[in-house]
This record gives C-alpha cells, sequence and structure tokens, in this order.
C-alpha cells in the first residue's frame, strides 16, 4: 500500500499550492469563494469528503452540548424520509459518515464509492438542509444518552479520564465536555436543535477536503448549489486562551470517589499555556515516548516490569490551536495506589536528568521516525491531519519535516522537556476509587480534595 506521505506532494505558498512536476497531488481550489482541499488519488473507485466548520461546542453557551446532538441527530429524519428511510438509503450505497465536534471546531466526514458520489450527495445535502429532529428520535436518544452517562460508573477508565480533564482543565474556556453532562439533556429540543444547524449551515465558515480520482469533483454544484456550502459562510471561532498560572506549593490532588471500586485509576498531567507547545510537537512527542510511549519506556520498565503495579501505562503531552495537554494514564489496585504516584514521580525524575540509555534514545528516535508515515496510510487519517493541521495553522510540510526534526533532537532536548511540562509542583493528580483511599492519601497529600464521580456525570 502507498503510505499517505506518497500523497503529500505539493508546497505551500503565500499564493496557494505550487505545482511542479509530480508535485501535484494535492491541489486548493476556490468553489464560489469556498476553500476546497482536493487529494488526487487514483488508487480506488471510492471517495472521502470531510467537511471543515469553524466552529465547535463553544456556541453552545448555557445549552451545553447541543452541537454534538445537532450533528449526531442530523440523518434522523426529514419531511420527505424518516430515519429507516435514511438508513437504507445509505446502507444501499455503502455510505458512511459521521461528525467529530471538538471546542472550537467540528467536522464531518462522507465516504463511499464513486460510482454512487452524486446522488448520495444530493441525498446528504438534503439532509443538511431540511432535518427535522423527529421527537420520537430526539427522545430514544436522550434515553441512550442518560442511561450512557449513568454507565459510566461501570468504565472507570473512562470515567478517570472525563474527570480528569475537566479537574485538570479548569479555568479555561475547554474543560466543559463537548457532549455535555447528564443536567444538560433537559435542554436539548427540536427547535433549538434546528436552530443550531440553520446557525451552522448559513453562518459558519467551512472548508471542503476532497479525495478520489478526478471524477470526485463533479461534486462541485452538488455542495455549493444543493448543500449550500460557499465563501460567504465566514464565522471561525477565536478564543482567548488564558495564560495559567500553577500553584508553586502543588501537585493539586483530588479523589474523585466511585463505590465499590476494585482498583484505583490514577491520572497525572496538566493545561499547557500555549507558549509551552507552540513549535515544540516532535519534542513533546519524543519525550512522551520515552517516558511512557511503550514497552521499553521508563514508565513501562519501573512500573510494570519492575514493581508489577499495572498492565498498561503510559505517557502524552501535545499542542491544540490554543493549549496543550499533558497526562499520564495507568490503574493499579488500591492499596498500591501511594506506591504507583511515587514510581511515577520517580521516573519524571529520571527522564529529566536524562537518566536513560543512549540505546533506548537511539531506538525510541528511530521507531519515531519509521513509523510516523504509518499513521496516515488511510486516506481518512491523512486527510484528519490536514485538517488539524488548517485548523492551527500549519502547513503540510509538517508531514515531511516531522521525522527531519526528530533526527535533530537531543537528549538534553528530551530531558528539559520533562522538567517542564511534568514539573511535579504544576501537576494535577487525579485518582478515581473507592472513599477509603481517602484516610491514606491524607498521609501523603495534606491538600486532599475528595469529590464524588457524579459531578463528572
Amino acid at each position: 500500500m502507498v503510505t499517505s506521505c506518497a500523497w503529500v506532494n505539493a508546497k505551500e505558498s503565500s499564493k496557494g499550492f505550487e505545482r511542479k512536476g509530480v508535485l501535484k497531488n494535492v491541489q486548493k481550489l476556490s468553489w464560489d469563494g469556498l476553500d476546497v482541499i482536493w487529494i488526487k488519488d487514483n488508487r480506488f473507485p471510492t471517495y472521502d469528503i470531510t467537511v471543515y466548520y469553524g466552529d465547535g461546542s463553544l456556541s453552545d453557551g448555557d445549552r451545553k452540548g447541543e452541537t454534538e446532538r445537532m450533528f449526531s441527530l442530523l440523518g434522523k429524519g426529514t419531511p420527505k424520509y424518516s430515519f429507516k428511510d435514511i438508513a437504507e438509503q445509505f446502507e444501499f450505497w455503502s455510505f458512511s459518515g459521521g461528525p467529530n465536534v471538538f471546542h472550537e471546531y467540528s467536522s464531518y466526514n462522507f465516504s463511499g464509492l464513486l460510482k454512487d458520489l452524486k446522488p448520495t450527495m444530493k441525498f446528504v445535502c438534503h439532509i443538511f438542509k431540511n432535518a427535522s429532529f423527529p421527537e420520537s428520535e430526539i427522545k430514544k436518544h436522550l434515553t441512550n444518552a442518560k442511561l450512557g452517562f449513568q454507565s459510566l460508573i461501570s468504565n472507570p477508565s473512562s470515567l478517570a479520564s472525563r474527570a480528569f480533564r475537566e479537574i485538570s482543565m479548569a479555568g479555561t474556556p475547554f474543560f466543559y465536555p463537548t457532549g455535555g453532562k447528564l443536567k444538560d439533556l433537559s435542554f436539548v429540543t427540536r427547535e433549538g436543535l434546528k436552530k443550531k444547524l440553520h446557525y451552522f449551515q448559513t453562518k459558519v465558515q467551512k472548508r471542503i477536503y476532497i479525495s478520489g480520482p478526478e471524477q470526485v469533483l463533479e461534486v462541485k454544484d452538488i455542495l455549493v448549489k444543493e448543500c449550500g456550502w460557499n465563501g460567504s459562510q465566514s464565522f471561525k471561532r477565536k478564543v482567548e486562551s488564558p495564560e495559567k498560572k500553577f500553584d508553586k506549593s502543588g501537585p493539586e490532588v483530588i479523589l474523585v470517589t466511585v463505590p465499590k471500586a476494585n482498583q484505583a485509576q490514577v491520572r497525572i498531567g496538566r493545561y499547557l499555556n500555549r507558549g509551552e507547545v507552540k513549535g515544540n510537537d516532535e519534542v513533546l512527542d519524543f519525550m512522551s515516548s520515552i517516558l511512557g510511549g511503550g514497552f521499553t519506556s521508563i514508565l513501562n520498565r519501573e512500573a510494570r516490569i519492575k514493581r508489577g503495579l499495572t498492565y498498561s501505562i503510559g505517557a502524552f503531552a501535545a499542542g491544540q490551536k490554543y493549549y496543550g495537554r499533558s497526562g499520564i494514564s495507568t490503574a493499579t489496585s488500591n492499596e498500591k495506589v501511594i506506591e504507583m504516584v511515587s514510581v511515577i514521580k520517580a521516573s519524571i525524575k529520571k527522564v529529566s536528568k536524562k537518566e536513560f540509555s543512549k540505546e533506548q534514545f537511539k531506538t525510541t528516535k528511530n521507531f519515531l521516525k519509521g513509523s510516523y508515515p504509518f499513521q496516515y496510510e488511510t486516506i481518512k487519517s491523512f486527510m484528519g491531519q490536514m485538517v488539524f493541521l488548517d485548523h492551527v495553522g500549519n502547513n503540510y510540510s509538517k508531514f515531511h519535516t516531522f521525522p527531519k526534526n526528530i533526527a535533530l533532537i537531543e537528549e538534553k532536548d528530551i530531558a528539559k522537556a520533562a522538567k517542564d511540562i511534568f514539573n511535579w509542583k504544576k501537576q494535577v493528580v487525579v485518582i478515581l476509587g473507592v472513599k477509603s483511599l481517602e484516610k491514606e492519601l491524607k498521609k501523603s497529600f495534606r491538600k486532599l480534595k475528595t469529590i464524588s464521580y457524579e459531578s463528572f456525570l
């Protein structure tokens, strides 16, 4: 299979994409003022289309989760077609599609067979312009959503990650779940969903990403005229992201209590100010891999192999457009929580002091350079990365420069990143487990806060 890096054969200039020789697989087009990125791909008689929207859940105001629910309920019915009709028609065309909603932007992906492109997209446009959000389908959705929230107690890993995000991102615009909480379901109404769709259709900036043979461009008139997507929709969400100050007496430790938990979930990390992550993508990836990126990582060796504290442990640090996040994620037995936190703290210290072997450094570097193209083997993942790069303001040269930049990283860069990003006094430590852990945790963390899991549903 041709990897995605073979598809990125374009150079970005101030005037658009330069085309030289074979450097023409990615082209920038304009359809009635609508920016379109076409990835020419003749390998298969299929198409992929992703619509980028310049707004997301931050548009919800007091009606939290409304954007995510609007996109989820789009295909549930129109005045002309029932949900059953729509589902059967899409199945006939072997069509798949679905949304991704983030705080400051959203996207919707469609894919199918090229021979069905025109009728499929005409049908999609009909749905986007005429979605009626039937009351019966809203009722079913809300029932399932309620059950989903209530069942989080039986999925401690997801619940811990949900709580960790909200706690670590507190004081920023990005702390609240994009899908809202259990209490927000009462605000979901048919009229509210229709109003939200109208806003995204008529006001929010869009950009289209299309992959497939040249024939795929025949969809132009359908998207512009029948979907009504054009350059006149120009609103793009801009966020004043605060510079977060950290308590120098940290870390902040929170016990999220869950009844009858047979093990404790542990999350350690923090919100990263934009200045901490801007231009540091490769270093953060490298540092995360050394610390907790696989079987040979420091955390895996110290927590799993040497001490048997856990089956799985990992670390990440990455930037978004306005902020970044770092985190370490694992689980252990209730009686081993203090030891686990101590091992994580010691492991961070090891990396920050360059206490890893040259062989481990070299192996990690080679792995990152070699595995990078395989992250984008599928056109969908490749297109998703293009959407992200455009959103954050990077150009597509990132696909080429990432491995080169990884090669330039030195051991001291990794040590500095670990020391800065995982500075122990700045960390938020979230432990999800039984309330009886509180007594033991208070011996090590005098400023321990205790919160019921119900606060995060």
